[in-house]
């Protein structure tokens, strides 16, 4: 037999050893799925209640398989005594399968939080179709008025949800969120993470998507609330804050906005020769001078002053943080027992029963530096 041959009844083996392999896998149909774009968890009369926005397309005839103009979505609810059940209630109610490989916003309700938040974080956490980057959310009173609300923006009202998410993290004025971010923060020492509070304004026809601050929470629990200056001394504190701006009077007359261009923070405990610990928090941020309104002042006398303000507002912003986060909560939402055990390992193991009080005893040192110019025509005839 020449080689051709040989070829052919190999071929013919191979085809017969992949005959079984067919049709193990049951291929759903997109109609038969529910594309879930939003999930709310509520905790109400004792069992878990769920609300999913799904994708429903509303086309608007020729080729378009749906209008941008139109709300594009239904709503689900259902309960059930494990999230999972809920889940599973959902999808024999509406005879679909629910796909959650789209979804990227997951809110929980006031009560939810309060009662528990690590059992939705590691459910979803397990749940191969969900992205690590999805956003959790607290709702300031009910997850399903959030998930719910037919806000006109983006192609499914979720969109609006997830764009207000996105602009708080690139505009900084948002420190967690994330599904990865709150898995790594209980799974730390401090057991405490932060999540964005989340609510409704105007009007109900017309509902927009207002993000206020953050939920501090602490071994799995809602604790308390933190407002947006508060976050802001976290941001501070953490070195998050890249970018922004910040406005104060330099005089009785004379108002100054700045442009935050950049910055950085470390954090490094010692301990005296008392055995007193202290956290050395370092603050370093570049700005410029956008805007001066009011008396005019001499460039250097403005930069001067510039300064000093912002060195004022940034220690008054970062100890209010330290007071909510540290001494009214004992949650570490700062990073300080990972500085702790980074510089002071031996410290660290010998106390690490005691950290909630190491906490309450703790001394902080802020040290601050700012620097400012000027931006624009004035700071390129300075350079040259």
């Amino acid at each position: 037999m020449n080689n051709s041959h040989f070829r052919r009844i190999g071929l013919s083996l191979c085809l017969l050893l992949l005959l079984p392999l067919t049709g193990c896998m049951h291929a759903i149909r997109l109609k038969d799925r529910a594309i879930v774009q939003a999930v709310g968890i509520d905790w109400k009369d004792e069992r878990y209640q769920l609300t999913f926005q799904y994708f429903v397309p509303e086309g608007s005839g020729g080729q378009t398989a749906f209008d941008a103009s139109k709300l594009n979505n239904n709503i689900i609810r259902s309960s059930g005594s494990t999230i999972t059940e809920a889940v599973s209630q959902a999808g024999r109610d509406q005879g679909r399968q629910l796909f959650f490989g789209s979804n990227r916003i997951v809110v929980l309700g006031r009560e939810m939080a309060k009662r528990d938040i690590e059992t939705p974080v590691w459910y979803f956490n397990t749940q191969q179709q969900v992205s690590p980057g999805i956003y959790l959310m607290v709702a300031q009173k009910s997850a399903e008025e959030i998930v719910s609300a037919q806000i006109a923006r983006g192609i499914v009202p979720a969109s609006a949800i997830e764009q207000a998410a996105e602009r708080g993290r690139s505009s900084r004025f948002l420190h967690g969120g994330r599904l990865i971010d709150i898995v790594m923060q209980l799974q730390g020492d401090a057991a405490a993470a932060d999540l964005p509070l989340i609510s409704l304004s105007g009007e109900e026809e017309q509902p927009q998507i207002v993000i206020s601050g953050s939920a501090l929470c602490r071994e799995g629990k809602l604790i308390d609330t933190l407002s947006e200056e508060e976050v802001l001394g976290v941001l501070w504190i953490t070195g998050w804050m890249e970018q922004g701006s910040m406005s104060f009077p330099l005089t009785e007359d004379t108002l100054c906005a700045l442009k935050i261009l950049g910055s950085n923070a470390s954090l490094r405990p010692f301990i005296d020769k008392n055995g007193q610990l202290t956290m050395e928090i370092k603050i370093s941020v570049h700005s410029a001078i956008q805007e001066t309104v009011g008396a005019s002042l001499p460039i250097s006398e403005a930069l001067r002053l510039a300064s000093q303000e912002q060195e004022k507002e940034i220690r008054r912003l970062a100890m209010r943080a330290i007071e909510k986060t540290v001494t009214q909560n004992e949650a570490d939402i700062l990073g300080l027992y990972k500085a702790l055990r980074k510089y002071e390992p031996e410290y660290y193991r010998a106390h690490r029963q005691q950290l909630p009080q190491l906490l309450q005893n703790m001394h902080f040192d802020l040290k601050i530096t700012c620097n400012i110019g000027r931006m624009g025509l004035e700071a390129g005839e300075e350079k040259r």
